[in-house]
């Protein structure tokens, strides 16, 4: 995620919806890990919605491009509660042992994650299982980041140039469908895997934009 001679990176990103800016901040610090290869990472960040004051954080492992441990926690006006997810033989979900493979791909669903899923994915031959922790509160709060398992597909679209902060750099297009995103869903990321972009519509909703903000 990281150039080699780089030891980490802080950034945020923001969202839009129809063009019009969202009241959502999400920032994030990727940490090289001495001492346990050059592809070993502490990825942390949090995603804020200012309207309603809820916070998602993920603090997570990385290595070799995979999320093998992370702990999600979730606060809001009641309080605060957090889970966390191991790989081992299988997942483990707190202290519980899951059937789900390790060599299922874990999402840490906030959107410094999505480049590592998307490649792994690529590299699973374009289609992959993956765990997204449950976000919906529908069956009450104690339900919150249980594991939720679909199906995700990925194409590669090519490269291309992508207008960032620093000028023009070279971006790898990703297409995408599976759980809630539909085919038109896109990603691009930079030669390292980091997301610089994403869109997607939701039914009845809009077309939601996701842009990097470095720094």
């Amino acid at each position: 995620m990281l150039p080699a001679e780089q030891q980490s990176l802080r950034g945020s990103y923001f969202y839009t919806r129809d063009g019009k800016a969202m009241d959502i901040d999400e920032d994030f610090l990727v940490e090289r890990l001495a001492g346990q290869g050059k592809n070993a990472y502490r990825v942390t960040g949090r995603r804020l919605v200012r309207s309603n004051g809820t916070t998602l954080a993920t603090d997570a492992l990385m290595l070799n491009g995979e999320l093998v441990q992370a702990r999600f926690e979730w606060c809001d006006e009641i309080g605060s509660l957090s889970h966390r997810y191991q790989r081992q033989a299988t997942w483990q979900f707190d202290e519980s042992t899951t059937e789900l493979p390790a060599t299922t791909l874990l999402f840490g669903l906030l959107r410094v994650f999505t480049g590592p899923l998307m490649l792994g994915i690529l590299q699973n031959g374009g289609s992959s299982s993956v765990i997204s922790p449950s976000l919906s509160m529908e069956q009450g709060r104690d339900k919150l980041f249980e594991p939720g398992l679909s199906s995700r597909t990925a194409s590669s679209q090519g490269f291309g140039d992508w207008l960032s902060a620093d000028g023009l750099i070279l971006a790898h297009s990703i297409r995408f469908q599976g759980g809630p995103y539909a085919e038109t869903s896109q990603c691009w990321l930079d030669e390292h895997g980091l997301l610089l972009g994403y869109d997607w519509s939701q039914p009845a909703v809009g077309l939601w934009q996701v842009r990097l903000r470095p720094g």
